[in-house]
Protein backbone atom coordinates (compact mmCIF):
# COMPACT_ATOMS: atom_id res chain seq x y z
CA UNK A 1 0.00 0.00 0.00
CA UNK A 2 1.20 3.52 -0.75
CA UNK A 3 1.15 6.14 2.00
CA UNK A 4 0.94 9.93 1.81
CA UNK A 5 4.59 10.05 2.87
CA UNK A 6 7.57 7.81 2.23
CA UNK A 7 7.83 5.80 5.43
CA UNK A 8 10.90 4.11 6.90
CA UNK A 9 11.14 0.34 7.17
CA UNK A 10 9.00 -1.15 9.94
CA UNK A 11 6.55 1.74 9.65
CA UNK A 12 3.71 1.77 10.43
CA UNK A 13 4.45 -0.46 13.42
CA UNK A 14 3.11 -4.02 13.49
CA UNK A 15 0.55 -3.11 16.17
CA UNK A 16 -1.02 -0.34 14.05
CA UNK A 17 -4.32 -1.34 12.44
CA UNK A 18 -6.49 -0.01 9.63
CA UNK A 19 -9.82 0.55 11.37
CA UNK A 20 -12.63 3.03 11.72
CA UNK A 21 -11.86 5.98 13.98
CA UNK A 22 -15.01 7.63 15.35
CA UNK A 23 -15.10 10.99 17.13
CA UNK A 24 -11.47 11.88 16.59
CA UNK A 25 -10.12 15.38 16.11
CA UNK A 26 -7.39 17.10 14.18
CA UNK A 27 -6.25 20.65 14.87
CA UNK A 28 -6.30 22.82 11.74
CA UNK A 29 -3.59 25.45 11.56
CA UNK A 30 -4.39 26.42 7.98
CA UNK A 31 -7.67 27.50 6.31
CA UNK A 32 -10.30 24.79 5.87
CA UNK A 33 -9.63 22.84 2.69
CA UNK A 34 -5.84 23.37 2.76
CA UNK A 35 -4.14 19.97 2.35
CA UNK A 36 -1.43 21.05 4.84
CA UNK A 37 -3.97 20.54 7.65
CA UNK A 38 -3.33 16.82 7.24
CA UNK A 39 0.46 16.96 6.84
CA UNK A 40 2.73 15.40 9.45
CA UNK A 41 5.16 17.45 11.52
CA UNK A 42 7.92 16.01 9.33
CA UNK A 43 6.25 17.10 6.08
CA UNK A 44 5.63 20.59 7.52
CA UNK A 45 9.27 20.86 8.58
CA UNK A 46 8.33 21.27 12.26
CA UNK A 47 10.54 20.04 15.10
CA UNK A 48 9.65 16.49 16.08
CA UNK A 49 11.37 16.38 19.46
CA UNK A 50 12.27 12.87 20.51
CA UNK A 51 9.72 11.22 18.17
CA UNK A 52 11.26 8.67 15.86
CA UNK A 53 10.96 9.03 12.10
CA UNK A 54 7.91 6.77 11.91
CA UNK A 55 5.92 8.81 14.45
CA UNK A 56 7.15 12.09 12.96
CA UNK A 57 5.65 11.01 9.63
CA UNK A 58 2.24 10.20 11.14
CA UNK A 59 -0.74 12.53 11.35
CA UNK A 60 -1.64 13.29 14.98
CA UNK A 61 -5.26 12.78 15.93
CA UNK A 62 -6.96 13.03 19.30
CA UNK A 63 -10.00 11.32 20.73
CA UNK A 64 -12.66 14.03 21.02
CA UNK A 65 -12.88 13.60 24.80
CA UNK A 66 -9.17 14.34 25.17
CA UNK A 67 -9.27 17.70 23.34
CA UNK A 68 -9.98 19.91 26.40
CA UNK A 69 -6.99 18.41 28.24
CA UNK A 70 -4.78 18.88 25.18
CA UNK A 71 -5.80 22.53 24.93
CA UNK A 72 -5.29 23.09 28.67
CA UNK A 73 -1.77 21.68 28.41
CA UNK A 74 -0.90 23.89 25.44
CA UNK A 75 -2.00 27.35 26.53
CA UNK A 76 -0.12 29.30 23.91
CA UNK A 77 -1.60 32.04 21.76
CA UNK A 78 -0.33 30.15 18.70
CA UNK A 79 -2.26 26.99 19.60
CA UNK A 80 -5.45 28.91 20.36
CA UNK A 81 -5.56 30.08 16.74
CA UNK A 82 -6.19 26.51 15.59
CA UNK A 83 -9.62 25.22 14.59
CA UNK A 84 -10.73 21.79 15.80
CA UNK A 85 -12.04 19.41 13.17
CA UNK A 86 -14.25 16.52 14.22
CA UNK A 87 -13.59 13.47 12.06
CA UNK A 88 -14.90 10.00 11.41
CA UNK A 89 -12.24 8.11 9.53
CA UNK A 90 -13.47 4.99 7.73
CA UNK A 91 -11.68 1.67 7.49
CA UNK A 92 -9.46 1.64 4.42
CA UNK A 93 -8.01 5.11 5.11
CA UNK A 94 -4.77 3.90 6.70
CA UNK A 95 -3.49 2.26 9.86
CA UNK A 96 -3.44 3.98 13.23
CA UNK A 97 -2.20 3.38 16.72
CA UNK A 98 -3.15 4.94 20.04
CA UNK A 99 0.10 6.10 21.62
CA UNK A 100 -0.99 8.00 24.69
CA UNK A 101 -4.03 9.10 26.58
CA UNK A 102 -6.27 10.14 23.73
CA UNK A 103 -3.46 10.61 21.18
CA UNK A 104 -3.49 8.59 17.96
CA UNK A 105 -0.81 8.31 15.28
CA UNK A 106 -2.34 7.80 11.82
CA UNK A 107 -0.56 6.93 8.58
CA UNK A 108 -3.06 7.80 5.80
CA UNK A 109 -2.99 6.02 2.48
CA UNK A 110 -2.02 8.15 -0.53
CA UNK A 111 -5.35 7.55 -2.28
CA UNK A 112 -7.47 8.69 0.71
CA UNK A 113 -8.69 12.30 0.87
CA UNK A 114 -8.83 13.07 4.62
CA UNK A 115 -11.26 15.95 4.03
CA UNK A 116 -13.94 13.36 3.22
CA UNK A 117 -13.81 12.36 6.90
CA UNK A 118 -14.46 15.87 8.32
CA UNK A 119 -17.85 16.04 10.06
CA UNK A 120 -17.59 19.57 11.47
CA UNK A 121 -15.17 22.37 12.31
CA UNK A 122 -15.09 24.19 15.67
CA UNK A 123 -13.48 27.34 17.05
CA UNK A 124 -12.85 25.94 20.53
CA UNK A 125 -13.32 22.96 22.84
CA UNK A 126 -16.65 24.27 24.16
CA UNK A 127 -18.11 24.33 20.61
CA UNK A 128 -16.80 20.81 20.04
CA UNK A 129 -18.30 19.57 23.30
CA UNK A 130 -21.69 21.08 22.39
CA UNK A 131 -21.62 19.45 18.97
CA UNK A 132 -20.84 16.07 20.55
CA UNK A 133 -23.69 16.51 23.05
CA UNK A 134 -26.10 17.51 20.27
CA UNK A 135 -25.15 14.38 18.31
CA UNK A 136 -26.21 12.09 21.17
Amino acid sequence: MTYQEDLPDQCPPDDAADRQLKSVCRFFQFPDGDPKNFFSHHKLGKPTGNAGECRAKSVSLFKAGAVPDVLAAKRTAFFKKFKISLLEIPPGAGPSKEVGTGHIDWWPYADFDPYTSVLSLHDNAEDLKQALNDAH
